[in-house]
């Protein structure tokens, strides 16, 4: 209870993994340390997320670790915040292409992740960073804006090159 009132999540749960559904299609697994659920049922937050997963056709293409999620069953997105890391294959694997930043929304309809704050994408040897991002599911379309900068290892030889 705050301030007298009923705290407007009434279930609680540990240590559970859910799974988002749009379409009758698998979006996303979030497997969590502490789950709260609204009494209307539209408002679910995830704190300590041991291990995401967002799926497309039925299989997973990227793989997460983050602080918290909120999802939203009215709009079906996840908005995931804190110590993000999002990759392209699971974490034994350590290859593929990584994300990390400190916030990130999974837009359902749009198939869509869009990250409003600083982001660092790595694969290999290569490195770009910005202030926002919008990508596809798999990582395979990224675009990256503001005060962009990157890092391309051609051939074993280090390069830098900054846009703007």
């Amino acid at each position: 209870m705050q301030g007298g009132k009923p705290s407007p999540l009434s279930s609680k749960f540990e240590n559970i993994t859910l799974t988002g559904w749009h379409k009758g299609e698998k979006q996303w697994e979030i497997k969590a340390r502490f789950v709260e659920v609204s009494k209307d049922k539209r408002i679910t937050n995830f704190k300590q997320i041991t291990e995401g997963i967002f799926f497309q056709e039925g299989k997973p293409v990227l793989y997460f670790q983050a602080d918290e999620a909120k999802y939203n069953s009215g709009t079906l997105d996840l908005e995931i915040k804190g110590k993000i890391k999002l990759s392209s294959l699971p974490e034994a694997e350590k290859k593929g292409v990584v994300l990390t930043t400190e916030e990130l929304c999974w837009l359902a309809k749009e198939r869509r992740l869009v990250s409003k704050g600083k982001v660092k994408l790595t694969s290999a040897n290569n490195t770009l960073e910005g202030d926002y991002l919008i990508a596809d599911a798999k990582l395979e379309g990224v675009e990256i804006k503001g005060n962009v900068k990157g890092r391309f290892d051609l051939e074993g030889k280090g390069t830098t090159n900054k846009h703007e």
